[in-house]
């Protein structure tokens, strides 16, 4: 069984551990991100926050584009 904290996992699916795994590896290079959510957390891990915003469809946010 996977233990998991709330603060950092959706589920099964932990955050941190998948983010240093692309951060090791340098495979990510960018990442859409909500823009009330996550942009402290990618900063600290090496990405830089960009102009770009898409609205997110079928709701009322908007997602950013964040580039290493």
């Amino acid at each position: 069984m996977v233990q998991t904290n709330d603060a950092v996992s959706f589920g099964e699916i932990q955050v941190i551990p998948v983010a240093e795994q692309y951060s090791r590896t340098e495979i990510l290079e960018n990442i859409r991100v909500y823009e009330s959510d996550a942009i402290r957390f990618y900063e600290t891990h090496g990405f830089n926050l960009t102009e770009n915003r898409k609205l997110e469809e079928g709701t009322p946010e908007y997602k950013v584009l964040m580039e290493r």
